[in-house]
């Protein structure tokens, strides 16, 4: 999902709170796909789907999208929550 999709509402609503959109910097893109044959194979699809979500007993700290291979056209993020 995006944070356009209406989930990503949903959650927000119930209290959640997305560590990237709060501690993270730049566009997050979590995924890149492509290139896409509809747009022809010079475009590529970026977009943040992945999330971190953590509650208003925990703090967040720091988020980091993680460049390393994994066999996934998604990257691994790592977050850093603290209790408050």
């Amino acid at each position: 999902m995006t944070d356009q999709n209406p989930d990503y509402r949903a959650l927000a609503a119930m209290g959640l709170r997305d560590t990237f959109r709060e501690v993270g910097w730049g566009f997050g893109y979590t995924s890149v796909q492509g290139p896409s044959r509809s747009l022809g194979d010079v475009f590529r699809y970026y977009a943040r789907l992945d999330y971190v979500w953590h509650s208003a007993d925990t703090d967040a700290v720091a988020i980091e999208i993680v460049d390393m291979p994994t066999g996934s056209d998604h990257h691994p993020l790592l977050a850093t929550l603290a209790w408050k």
